[in-house]
Formats: C-alpha cells, sequence, structure tokens
C-alpha cells in the first residue's frame, strides 16, 4: 500500500507543480483576445468596420472564457458565438478578397 502511495505521489505530483506554476487557466484565452482587439483596431482603421466588430466581439467570448477557465468551470465555456462568428469572419474575407 506504502509503494502504491509513493508511486501516485511520484506520478501526480509534477503535474500539479506545472500546472501551479503555468499560471492561470485562462491566460492563453487572455492572450488571444488581446490579438483580437488588435486585429479589431486595425480593422477599422482600414475601413472594416463589420470585420472590426466581430473581432471586438471575439475579443469578449475569450476574456469570458478566460473567467471561467480561471475558475476551473471549462465545461461552461459555450463557442456555438465563437465558431459562428469566426465563419462569418472568414466569409467576409473572402468577398474582400475577391
Amino acid at each position: 500500500m506504502k509503494k502504491l502511495f509513493l508511486f501516485l505521489l511520484i506520478t501526480i505530483l509534477p503535474f500539479g507543480v506545472i500546472a501551479e506554476t503555468s499560471g492561470k487557466g485562462g491566460d492563453d484565452f487572455r492572450h488571444t483576445a488581446k490579438e483580437y482587439k488588435v486585429k479589431a483596431s486595425k480593422a477599422m482603421s482600414s475601413g472594416h468596420s463589420e470585420n472590426a466588430a466581430i473581432y471586438t466581439r471575439l475579443s469578449e467570448i475569450k476574456e469570458e472564457a478566460a473567467k471561467l477557465a480561471d475558475e476551473g468551470k471549462w465545461s461552461d465555456i459555450d463557442w456555438s458565438e465563437y465558431y459562428k462568428l469566426n465563419g462569418a469572419l472568414t466569409n467576409h474575407s473572402k468577398k474582400h478578397k475577391k
């Protein structure tokens, strides 16, 4: 029994340390949200207000996801609007390239 406990401790401990030192759960989402804000600003400067609005909303969704991830509520994150907007952004960009 002691060997089993020791084995589990050695196996699980490194993952706990990595999780604690790697920042909050939503850090990647926050980073992406900042990138979307920059893209929104560039789109607005270029006269693409529709894309700017989409990027702004994508940023908001990522920020909301970051808060939930920080709380460990990963399963509460709803990506449906994110995927829909991302698809609209892709379709809208294709129209401008033609």
